[in-house]
C-alpha cells in the first residue's frame, strides 16, 4: 500500500501513473497505461478512516485539483492545495483512495493507501 505525506496547509502534490492491472478482464490492455480517452473522470478522496466520510474530494474536470500531464500514458498529477482543508485534518494513518470513473460508467480504484498531514510548527524566535 502507498503512502503520502503531506504537512498541513502546504500546497503539496503527488503525480500517479495509471496503468491497467494484470488481471483486467481485458487481455490485451494487462499492463498498459490508462488513457484519458478511456475514462470519464478521475477521483481522490481522503478519509480519517476507509469507510468514513471523505474530507477531501478532488476530481479531473478541474486542473487545479487533478491535472492530466499525459493523456496518452496515464500521467496525473493531484493538488493537496491547502486552502483544500489539510490544515484540520492533522493526523497520521488516514485512508485514501484513487478512483477511475471508465468511459463504459464503471468505477474501479486505481490506488488506495495510506495519508499522512503532519503538523506545521511556525519557529518562534
Amino acid at each position: 500500500m502507498a503512502e503520502i505525506t503531506v504537512t498541513e496547509g502546504d500546497n503539496s502534490k503527488a503525480d500517479f501513473a495509471l496503468t491497467y492491472s494484470q488481471s483486467w478482464s481485458d487481455s490485451t490492455k494487462r499492463g498498459l497505461p490508462v488513457a484519458k480517452s478511456d475514462t470519464s473522470k478521475v477521483f481522490f478522496y481522503v478519509s480519517k478512516t476507509i469507510t468514513g466520510t471523505p474530507w477531501l474530494t478532488l476530481d479531473d474536470s478541474s486542473s487545479s485539483q487533478i491535472q492530466w500531464l499525459d493523456t496518452a500514458n496515464g500521467k496525473i498529477r493531484v493538488f493537496f492545495n491547502g486552502h483544500q482543508g489539510t490544515s484540520t485534518q492533522i493526523g497520521d494513518s488516514q485512508f485514501y483512495e484513487l478512483r477511475i470513473k471508465m468511459a463504459d460508467s464503471t468505477y474501479v480504484s486505481a490506488e488506495r493507501g495510506t495519508f499522512n498531514v503532519l503538523d506545521s510548527v511556525v519557529d518562534q524566535a
